[in-house]
C-alpha cells in the first residue's frame, strides 16, 4: 500500500493549523486571499470566493466542496495579473474523505509539467495541500 500522508509532504502539500486557522479538509475552510498568496507564491490584493453547491455525489461531484473564485493581483500595471488566471476552480477535500482522495490529479498535474507540448488539453493545476 501507499501512505497517503507521505506523498503529500513528499510533493510539499502538508500545513499547520496553528499557523493557518482552517484549512483544506476541514467543515470551515473557504480560499482566503492570504491562503492564495501562500499557494501561488504571488500576492493576491483581493479574492471574490462563491461556493458551488455540492449535490452530494451526484452527477460527479465527489462530496468535495468547490468554489468559484475571482482573484485580483498586485501585478503592475503592465502585468496586472502576473501572468496568472483571474478566474479559479477550488476544490477542497472534507473531513470524511481519505487524504489520498485528490493524489491521482496532484500527481497527474505534477507529470504534466514536464510534458513540452500545446495540443494536450490539460488545465494548469495548482495544489494546496
Amino acid at each position: 500500500g501507499h501512505d497517503p500522508e507521505a506523498i503529500w509532504k513528499h510533493y510539499g502539500y502538508v500545513e499547520s493549523l496553528e499557523s493557518h486557522g482552517s484549512m483544506p479538509g476541514t467543515l470551515e475552510f473557504i480560499p482566503t486571499k492570504e491562503w492564495l498568496t501562500q499557494k501561488l507564491k504571488v500576492p493576491v490584493t483581493d479574492l471574490v470566493v462563491e461556493e458551488k453547491k455540492s449535490d452530494g455525489g451526484l452527477g460527479g461531484i465527489s462530496g468535495a466542496r468547490y468554489f468559484n473564485c475571482h482573484a485580483t493581483y498586485a501585478g503592475s500595471e503592465l502585468h496586472p495579473t502576473l501572468g496568472l488566471p483571474t478566474e479559479l476552480f477550488v476544490k477542497v477535500r472534507q473531513p470524511m474523505q481519505p487524504l489520498d482522495e485528490f493524489l491521482p490529479e496532484m500527481v497527474a498535474g505534477s507529470l504534466s509539467k514536464n510534458i513540452v507540448t500545446d495540443v494536450l488539453p490539460i488545465a494548469r493545476t495548482f495544489w494546496g495541500g
